[in-house]
């Protein structure tokens, strides 16, 4: 979903469904947001694209020239409510930061982990644990392995055929 296409700048409003993001420099998955969402504030207003958007199956977005979007904001006084998602991105973010600058393996699998295990059942048994890993962190396949491995040896996690299934024990703070 590009931001810009010419001279002309949009944002995207998420109607229904979910939608992943993604850095736009490497492609690593920052989250998948679920509508109601508004999308491309800050790349409007920067001129500059930092994430890519990908509509997952089902989902329903309208896309809207920035300046009509402006004005729609203006006059239905939803500032509020934009404020709320900008509050609720840079806490993503920061939240984001914490699990994953200047830790190690160990630490960053484990805040996935349990990320992981605050989803509903459902979602988490459609779960590969190595992917959603992976595609979160830039870590290496062999270290997360590694660290999974040791993991299920210790009866900390229960996985079956790469699903997750739950934390079954407190992890251990180190490796």
């Amino acid at each position: 979903m590009p931001y810009q296409i010419g001279k002309r700048q949009y944002m995207y409003l998420l109607e229904s469904g979910q939608i992943k993001m993604f850095r736009a420099q490497d492609r690593m998955l920052l989250g998948q947001v679920e509508a109601p969402f508004i999308l491309g504030v800050a790349e409007c207003t920067l001129s500059q694209g930092f994430h890519i958007a990908e509509c997952c199956p089902g989902a329903s977005v309208r896309r809207i020239e920035y300046p009509i979007a402006r004005n729609a904001l203006d006059s239905m006084n939803l500032w509020r409510d934009l404020f709320d998602i900008i509050v609720f991105l840079s806490g993503y973010q920061n939240y984001r930061d914490q699990i994953l600058i200047n830790r190690n393996v160990y630490d960053v699998v484990c805040a996935l982990l349990r990320e992981i295990d605050s989803l509903p059942e459902s979602v988490r048994y459609e779960i590969s644990v190595n992917d959603y890993i992976l595609s979160r962190s830039g870590l290496s396949r062999s270290g997360v392995m590694s660290v999974l491995s040791e993991l299920r040896k210790g009866e900390y996690i229960h996985m079956e055929n790469g699903k997750f299934i739950n934390i079954t024990r407190v992890l251990p703070d180190k490796f």
